[in-house]
């Protein structure tokens, strides 16, 4: 039986030290495509459904993120956000080209294995998020219904769909010793804010 998670981060929570933020995989090979630029002074913050992580900690899954301190549960709507800083980057939300820099990092473990997911980023040219594991795969969620603004420097970019990519559902269920993650799941939502000086 498969469960919808909604999780990036992290992508890759069940309580204030869970993290449910990227979860996912795409080959190395789609690197962003130089813009012209440098990202900085802002934060992307995944926002999950609390239940499914709720299912994914029945399930024998924890995570957590790093720092845990960026992780706010809301009760009343039944989510879970992650919040990562803007690191860097050259993501240009006016061209849609390059990519946004997170500090941080996930990890989501089982008995069976453990997956870390670091060097977060924002791809929007491509439209993803997500980190890098251990081997140095991009493990990717595919991002949806977006949306951009520009102001001077400043630039948000909102995702109202994040969703599991075949590759990534893969990586999970390998490193995690399970069957549980699928494609196409949704994995919640994405809101990023940054400077950006060209």
């Amino acid at each position: 039986m498969q469960r919808s998670i909604v999780r990036f981060v992290a992508i890759p929570v069940a309580s204030a030290g869970v993290l449910a933020g990227a979860a996912f995989a795409a080959p190395a090979a789609s690197a962003a495509t130089a813009a012209s630029g440098t990202d900085t002074a802002g934060s992307v913050t995944h926002v999950e459904s609390l239940s499914a992580l709720t299912g994914l900690e029945a399930d024998g899954i924890t995570t957590s993120t790093n720092p845990s301190s960026d992780e706010s549960i809301d009760q009343a709507s039944n989510t879970v956000s992650f919040t990562f800083p803007v690191s860097g980057g050259n993501g240009d939300a006016s061209t849609q080209t390059g990519s946004v820099d997170m500090s941080g990092s996930g990890t989501f473990a089982s008995s069976k294995g453990s997956l870390t997911l670091t060097n977060l980023t924002l791809n929007l040219k491509n439209g993803t998020y997500g980190g890098v594991d251990a081997s140095g795969t991009q493990v990717v969620l595919q991002v949806h219904d977006t949306q951009s603004q520009v102001s001077g420097t400043s630039q948000s970019y909102d995702a109202g769909e994040l969703t599991m990519t075949a590759s990534a559902a893969a990586t999970f269920n390998q490193a995690l010793g399970t069957t549980i993650f699928a494609a196409g799941e949704d994995l919640g939502s994405l809101t990023a804010s940054w400077t950006f000086t060209s």
